[in-house]
């Protein structure tokens, strides 16, 4: 595995710059556009501290040298339901002028084709321009070695509690996974702090 240069990561930021800011060459120069907006916002889908706003923050910190006119960008948290809330308000409510950008869960794409009618998205996910992620997750469960379940058939013969920050979050999703195709009687419960 090669380990990424300073230029490689220069360039992924720029790249990051420019499909983030599809608008923004429109009719007008790059240097023209940041120059009449010196400042750009960045909202975080989750609270303060965790994977999600560490990522926003750093985006935001870094990613102005790398633009024309160097735009102050602030970083912004606006958690609630798993990304959700953030998702709709860049949908629905966000400037479309290329200044607000977003970090949000990752699995907020497929929230819709999931979850149906049942999922609280106010957005098309093909009309966005997603950028692509800053990290490679991987999604662990954990059990509380107090729990009474203690194998996959205990999970299978009792309802086990699982705490998660919103209903269409990986915990979640794949609670309703497991319960759907192994027999799992997980029971996720929403609200926890992201």
């Amino acid at each position: 595995m090669r380990k990424p240069t300073s230029r490689n990561r220069t360039i992924g930021l720029l790249a990051f710059a420019i499909c983030a800011l599809p608008g923004a060459a429109a009719g007008q120069t790059a240097e023209a556009f940041y120059a009449s907006k010196p400042q750009m916002k960045m909202i975080i889908s989750s609270s303060a501290g965790g994977g999600y706003d560490f990522f926003g923050r750093t985006v935001a910190r870094h990613l102005p040298n790398h633009l024309p006119g160097n735009p102050q960008i602030l970083a912004q948290n606006m958690p609630g339901a798993g990304g959700m809330v953030a998702t709709n308000f860049l949908y629905n409510i966000a400037p479309k002028d290329g200044t607000t950008i977003g970090i949000i869960d990752r699995g907020i794409p497929t929230a819709e084709i999931l979850y149906g009618k049942d999922s609280k998205s106010l957005f098309d996910a093909t009309k966005f321009n997603w950028i692509g992620s800053l990290a490679k997750e991987i999604g662990v469960g954990l059990i509380s070695t107090g729990s009474s379940a203690k194998s996959l058939e205990d999970m299978k013969a009792r309802e086990v509690l699982l705490a998660t920050n919103g209903l269409e979050t990986d915990s979640a999703m794949y609670a309703r996974l497991l319960n759907a195709t192994v027999g799992t009687k997980f029971r996720a419960i929403a609200g926890y702090p992201g």
